[in-house]
Formats: structure tokens, C-alpha cells, sequence
């Protein structure tokens, strides 16, 4: 919440949404541009705030663009405390990891929250810390002596059991190892998306190769010719790669004429992705030396066959027409315009059952049973920790008759937001120690989620403990029980849990919850324990589905009512559980992409194969006809050849697409079986495809009058 008043005294209200605290050493680390301010005494005293242009011209206009030096200095209240603005940076790009349109000082961040900055042995999960170091110093070196350092703030067993890393700023997009960001995209997604990239050109530079070898016999005649003048086969082969080149540099420049088109087509197909940064194109130096290298390979490796192979020819057979299907691999039984064919199906086929793999997976993970329900639920987030507020809000709430139940907890059953804490089971008498995931609840929370408590009872009202508090009622889950050691879910009630070696905190189990999926379906359900407490981050209401449109106003004002200076901001559960399908939802999107792609440069391929060996066989046909074969002997004849061709396909991109849909279904704990269903289908189809395309010139040649083939006989 930003406040400032106008000449007038009037109060203007904003919302900043991109909030970060640094020190005073993060704007000299990073080079951000500066647009007014002095940049060594930026962020030095508590007081300060730095805006971005974005949310400069918001709060005062843009009637300052052009002198944002006569902002610096003037007062703003943020979160109900009062800062002066000492400089306005330009605007931060999308694809930062580090996103913010305001800093404010870590100073205030200290002093608000010392339980976190002044203890190592928890720290805030956004929190980052970024050095500098020497120019060729070796990072392992810091890395040893941190793990020295630790020992200074940690006590023996956690220190032993902590370690620190360092991680390279390179690496912070493409590597989530250590948490670095939540935008970070793994580098085998990377590789599989420039990996559809590639296999598409390959299908590509397969057509050409294919239909540059089918168009062979059209320039027998003209090699004769050369050769007869005394053109030799290494001239040859150079005036075909030229023309080649000279192809290909066409295509490019067509290619980057296209770019911006498909470009906006592309990002308005992946926006309804979370954080998708829109992709843009610019003709700078990579992507010039990248396509010259691109155009250089794609005549060599595509080129360099077909140019063999005109440049082939005997000038005697070339020059009375002599030269048959069988000198450029029409007629062979084995050749390489086949083997050609067979590989581009196989990537059509790979792509095509990838689609369909990653489709159905996304499909069971919107389908699958979490174990709790989220349709029609709202998340509200909540601005403090005020119980007195709450029950407030939870009373005005529940007057609604829309509104079917409320609870306030620290987040929902399956959320980002988390917190761990180590523990120890008293039970056996034993030290051992167990990571669980804490979650604060109400009494509501398990009746609104449809949890099932499978042995002791839920919470209640007389269950809750304030912080400082020592003695707790707490639920486990399923799997807290079996990690505890616990002989079943009855032999855990009763029992105390406590979180440290002296038993400060003690927590008794008074029931125990039936798993559900309180991560993603990715990955495995984790151990967890719920108490009644007061560190509640959110409400989750939930709402009859057909009247939440018209509820979410009257829920607006009474919250904006009990919490004026806040803004209301809310998700509903679903679309935030669908985040954290990002990555999977972005494969799925770009598969579709390239396999229709795939299909597409395939199906044109092979339509001109079957025009080019129509007109081959025209005289064949002509002749079949004329001795009383049908329509459709004829039309099989075609079919039969090319139906082999993606039979043989399939027998390469089944066991291909087996290995690599297995390996991705087997990074998650929740996944569909891949049975033979899917393989079908996707041979299936191919065949349908090729049928349609092959077919559809065949007719035309099976149907023509055969006096108009044969007259020159």
C-alpha cells in the first residue's frame, strides 16, 4: 500500500506489487539504469524508497518523464510507514529473476522480522545473497569457508547437517538445484524444446533432399549437355550447392520477415502461462551469424546428396533420356528417398505420441483426486495476524448465504507456500529427528477441504495456542505416522512430539488426517503435522460455485471494511494449484507445436513425392487402365508402398517414444500408465494422414484418361 497527498491534501492511493529489500551494496553489485538520483548514496538510510519509472509515472504522472530529478526527495507512506524517494530507475526487464518495481531498505526488513535475520537456523525462503568475487577465484575456496563459518551460529548437529553452496549467476535460469528462482527453467526442458526445433528442420532438409533427388530425371538432359561442353562432376556438384545456398538464403530472409508474425501468434498461445516472459526478435549480430552458419549447414548436409547425384549422370544415357527411377531410387527396394521417408515419419510419430502422452498426463493431473476438494474455493490473502479481525471477517462472511464456509490457515492442503520444521518423536525413547511440513489451521479447515480423519478427532476451538504457547494439540498425516515409526494410525493419538532436544515445545497428537497431495502430483506426499494457531497468511472460502462472480464484490468490500489500509487481492485454488504445473504445461503447448509442424512438413513431402512419381508412372497407369484395372487397384498400388513406409516408422518411433515418455512420466509420483493404447492411436493416425495425403494425388492420377498418357506411344 503506497499513500501520498496531492497539492490539494487529498490522499491518493496505490498498489505496488513487485516488492524488493536490498542494502545499499545491491544497486552498486547490479548496474541498473539510473534516471535520477546519485547512485553511491542510494539506499544508505532507513527512510529511502527507489521507484522504477513504471510505478513512478503511475504515483505521479507522466507529466515527469522528462524530469524525474524533481521527484527525488518527495514523501510517500508505504505499509503505514513514512519514505522519502532517492532515485528512479529505469524499468526492469521481463526475464530478471530479480523483478521489482520498488526497493525499499533491508534495514526495515531487520528490524521487522529480527526472528529471521538474526537466525541462521531459519532464514525467509526469498530471501538471496548475492557476492562478487575476485576476478579468477576460485568459488570452492568461499564455499569451504563458509562451511567453516557455520559453526560460529549454528549448534553442532545442525551445523553438521547444513551445508552451503555457492551457485553462478549463469546458471540461476537454468538451474533450481538450490532454490535460486522461481523462474528458473530446467535445462533438460531447454534442450527438449531446441531438440523439437532441430528434428523439424530435419524433416525439412529431408523433403528437400527427397524431392531435389525426385526432380533428378527432369535435368538429365541438362547435365548431358553440361558434361558434353566439358563441365566436370566437381563443377557440378559446386553449381547445385549454389543453388542450393541461394535457396536457402531466400528461405531466411522469408524466415525473418515471418519471425515477428509467429512470434505474436506464439505468445498469445503461451500467455495463459504463469510468469511467460513474451519472446521478441531482434535482428542483432547472434542471430545473423546464426543464420549464416544455419544456411552454410542446410546446403551442405542437404545439398550435398541430391548434387551427387545429378552431377552422376553419364552424358550419352543423360542425353537420350536413358536415365530411370531406378538412378535416383524410385524403383529400388532399398534406397535412400525410402530410408528418407521412414526417418521423417519416425519424427512425425515421436512428436505425435509425445502430444498425446503429455496431454493425457496434464489431463490426470487436473483430474486426479488430491484427497481434498478446491473447486469453488477462494484464497484471500490476509494482511496481519489480528485474530480479532478474523473472526470478524469470518462472521461477516458466513452471514453471506453464498458462502458456504470459511477457514484461516497459513496456506491451502497443496500450496508454494510452505515451512518445515525438524522434530522429535518422545515415544520410543529416541533422538531421532524428521522433517515435517507445519501447517497453521482453524477447527474449519478439515470440514472445507473434505479432509478425512481416519483415527482421534479434529481440532477445536479449545486447541488453540498462541506462539508462545508450549504445549500443542496437533494433527499428522498418514505419512507422518509411518515415518514416526508408528504401528498404525490409533497407536499415534496420545503420543508427544516435540521440536527440540530439551522438549520446550511439545505437540500431542489428537488425530490423524488420511494422506492427500499436499505438494504436487510430481512428487511424493510429505510428512506433515497441523496445529490451531495464530500464523495465519490467508483465508480460503469457499463459495457455491454458480454465485462466486457475484459474491467476490460483497467479499471485496466487507475485507477492504476490516482492512483499509491493504489491498484485496484473492486466486482461486484451482488456477493456483495449475502454477505449479508451469514447466509440464509449457512442454505440452510446444509439443503440439512441432508435432503438427512435424505432421505438416511430412504431409507435404510426401505429396510431392506422389506428384512427382504420378507423373513417372503416368504411362504406367495409362497402360494399367487400358488392360482393365480399377480405380482402386490402382489407388493401392500407391497406398500399399507408402503404408509400408510408416509401418516401418512406427517400428523405430514406438520403442524411441517408449524410452523417452517413460523417463519424463517417471519424474512424477502421480502419473499414467503407458499402455499400448497410445501407441495405437498414434500409428493409427499416421496412417490416416498419409492415406489422406498419398490418396488425394493418386486419385487425380488414377482417374485420368489414359489416351492423354499413351497418344505418344
Amino acid at each position: 500500500m503506497i499513500k501520498r497527498w496531492d497539492d490539494e491534501g487529498e490522499e491518493k492511493r496505490y498498489q505496488a506489487y513487485h516488492l524488493v529489500y536490498a542494502d545499499a551494496y545491491f544497486l552498486e553489485t547490479f548496474s541498473y539504469p539510473l534516471l535520477a538520483g546519485h547512485r553511491p548514496s542510494l539506499m544508505q538510510a532507513p527512510d529511502e524508497v527507489v521507484l522504477t519509472r513504471v510505478l513512478a509515472d503511475r504515483i505521479y504522472g507522466t507529466d515527469y518523464q522528462n524530469r524525474y530529478d524533481e521527484l527525488i526527495g518527495k514523501t510517500l507512506e508505504i505499509n503505514q510507514r513514512s519514505y522519502r524517494v532517492s532515485g528512479i530507475l529505469e524499468d526492469i526487464p521481463d526475464n530478471t529473476n530479480v523483478y521489482f518495481h520498488l526497493l525499499l531498505p533491508m534495514q526495515v526488513f531487520m528490524a521487522e522480522n529480527p526472528q529471521w535475520t538474526s537466525n541462521w537456523a531459519s532464514v525467509p525462503g526469498g530471501g538471496n545473497a548475492f557476492l562478487t568475487l575476485p576476478e579468477g577465484y576460485d568459488p570452492t575456496q568461499l564455499e569451504v569457508a563458509l562451511n567453516q563459518v557455520k559453526h560460529r551460529y549454528l549448534n553442532d548437529d545442525l551445523a553438521e547437517r547444513r551445508t552451503y553452496y555457492l551457485q553462478a549467476l549463469t546458471d540461476i535460469h537454468t538451474e533450481a538445484l538450490y532454490g535460486g528462482t522461481f523462474f528458473a527453467t530446467p535445462k533438460p526442458l531447454l534442450i527438449a524444446l531446441i531438440s523439437m526445433g532441430l528434428i523439424v528442420l530435419i524433416a525439412g532438409g529431408i523433403n528437400f533432399i527427397n524431392l531435389s533427388t525426385a526432380q533428378a530425371i527432369r535435368r538429365a538432359k541438362e547435365i548431358g549437355i553440361r558434361k558434353a561442353l566439358g563441365s566436370r562432376k566437381r563443377q557440378l556438384i559446386f553449381q547445385f550447392l549454389g543453388e542450393t545456398a541461394i535457396l536457402c538464403t531466400f528461405a531466411a530472409l522469408v524466415a525473418v520477415g515471418l519471425a515477428d508474425l509467429f512470434l505474436d501468434a506464439a505468445n498469445q498461445y503461451m500467455a495463459p502461462l504463469s510468469r511467460y516472459v513474451p519472446l521478441t526478435f531482434t535482428l542483432d549480430t547472434t542471430v545473423v551469424y546464426f543464420l549464416i552458419g544455419l544456411i552454410a549447414i542446410i546446403t551442405v548436409v542437404a545439398g550435398y546428396y541430391p548434387a551427387r547425384v545429378l552431377s552422376s549422370y553419364q552424358p550419352v544415357k543423360a542425353l537420350k533420356q536413358s536415365v530411370r527411377a531406378t538412378n535416383v531410387g524410385f524403383k529400388s527396394r532399398f534406397s535412400l528417398r525410402k530410408a528418407l521417408v521412414v526417418v521423417q515419419f519416425t519424427i512425425a510419430q515421436f512428436l505425435l505420441l509425445g502430444t498425446i502422452v503429455v496431454a493425457t498426463q496434464m489431463d490426470f493431473f487436473r483430474e486426479q483426486d488430491m484427497g481434498f476438494v478446491k473447486d469453488g474455493v477462494v484464497v484471500v490473502d490476509l494482511p496481519n495476524r489480528d485474530q480479532a479481525s478474523r473472526e470478524q471477517f469470518r462472521q461477516e462472511l458466513q452471514s453471506m448465504a453464498s458462502v458456504e464456509q470459511v477457514t484461516f490457515c497459513s496456506s491451502a492442503p497443496s500450496s508454494r507456500r510452505k515451512n518445515f520444521n525438524e522434530v522429535y518423536a518422545t515415544a520410543f525413547g529416541s533422538a531421532d529427528k524428521y522433517q515435517m511440513e507445519e501447517k497453521v489451521i482453524d477447527p474449519n479447515y478439515v470440514s472445507l477441504f473434505e479432509l478425512s480423519v481416519v483415527a482421534g478427532r479434529n481440532l477445536r476451538e479449545a486447541d488453540y495456542a498462541a506462539d508462545s504457547v508450549t504445549h500443542r494439540k496437533i494433527l499428522l498425516n498418514e505419512q507422518a505416522v509411518k515415518m514416526l515409526g508408528f504401528a498404525s494410525p490409533e497407536s499415534a493419538l496420545g503420543q508427544l512430539i516435540k521440536f527440540d532436544e530439551d522438549g520446550a515445545t511439545q505437540m500431542e497428537v489428537v488425530g490423524v488426517l488420511r494422506n492427500f497431495v499436499n505438494n504436487t502430483l510430481k512428487e511424493e506426499i510429505h510428512p506433515g503435522y497441523f496445529y490451531y494457531g495464530n500464523r495465519m497468511r490467508e483465508a480460503n472460502i469457499r463459495m457455491a460455485g454458480a454465485a462466486i462472480s457475484q459474491t467476490l464484490p460483497t467479499v471485496q468490500k466487507k475485507w477492504e471494511a476490516l482492512y483499509p489500509n491493504a489491498f484485496f487481492q484473492y486466486e482461486f485454488l484451482d488456477d493456483y494449484i495449475a502454477i505449479m504445473y508451469t514447466l509440464e504445461d509449457t512442454l505440452y503447448r510446444f509439443f503440439r507445436i512441432m508435432a503438427g509442424l512435424a505432421l505438416i512438413i511430412g504431409c507435404l513431402g510426401l505429396y510431392g513425392l506422389v506428384s512427382f512419381l504420378a507423373l513417372h508412372r503416368q504411362k504406367e497407369i495409362g497402360i494399367r487402365k487400358t488392360l482393365g484395372a480399377s480405380v482402386q487397384q490402382i489407388l493401392y498400388r500407391f497406398v500399399r508402398e507408402f503404408s509400408l513406409l510408416v509401418l516401418i516408422a512406427f517400428g523405430v518411433a514406438a520403442p524411441l517414444g517408449y524410452l523417452a515418455m517413460r523417463t519424463w512420466l517417471n519424474t512424477f509420483t502421480f502419473r499414467i500408465d503407458l499402455h499400448a493404447g497410445y501407441f495405437i492411436v498414434t500409428f493409427i493416425a499416421a496412417l490416416i494422414i498419409a492415406w489422406l495425403t498419398v490418396g488425394f494425388r493418386s486419385v487425380r492420377a488414377a482417374v485420368a484418361n489414359p489416351v492423354d498418357s499413351l497418344q505418344n506411344e
